[in-house]
């Protein structure tokens, strides 16, 4: 967390344990070339070190921007490529969202699974001020309340392929 007027949380730390892990798994593969691979423990070991509890906490603008930087600088690693278009192109191929789209996913699987409590105080919580994030996502992938998960993440692919098929 940071000091300020309103609820902030730093994400440097998360960054910094994001990058030692990720320059562990390719340190010990080594060959750029196993791309399958080297995503594959990416998304089991590394991205969930970068995303963890963030689906609890709304991030500002700024903080959007550094972690998705973050999440790419791995892309444009692997893919030797620093054009935001082709990075788009290699994670909707591989089967791999983007930052906020995949923060988004976990966000609505939060959501609904807090809405599905309102005897608990996060319940409540949740029924109360997390409204209007939950009616930003409505409007965003149009997903309702009744949504399951697999339809939440059905919905954010088919608003990533529109976004790629540009």
């Amino acid at each position: 967390m940071v000091a300020g007027t309103s609820f902030s949380i730093c994400l440097h730390s998360a960054k910094m344990h994001f990058f030692q892990s990720v320059n562990a798994i390719l340190g010990k593969i080594g060959d750029m070339n196993a791309i399958t691979l080297i995503l594959s423990l990416l998304a089991s070991n590394c991205i969930p070190i970068l995303l963890y509890g963030l689906e609890a906490c709304r991030l500002s603008k700024a903080q959007m921007k550094s972690l998705s930087h973050a999440y790419n600088a791995v892309f444009f690693k692997i893919f030797k490529s620093f054009d935001n278009t082709v990075i788009k192109n290699c994670q909707y191929y591989t089967g791999y969202l983007p930052a906020s789209y995949a923060l988004d996913v976990g966000r609505a699987h939060f959501l609904l699974n807090m809405k599905t409590k309102p005897e608990t105080i996060a319940g409540f919580l949740c029924g109360t001020v997390g409204k209007e994030e939950w009616s930003q996502l409505e409007r965003v992938y149009s997903i309702d309340c009744m949504s399951s998960p697999a339809m939440v993440k059905k919905k954010v692919w088919t608003r990533f392929q529109a976004e790629v098929n540009l």
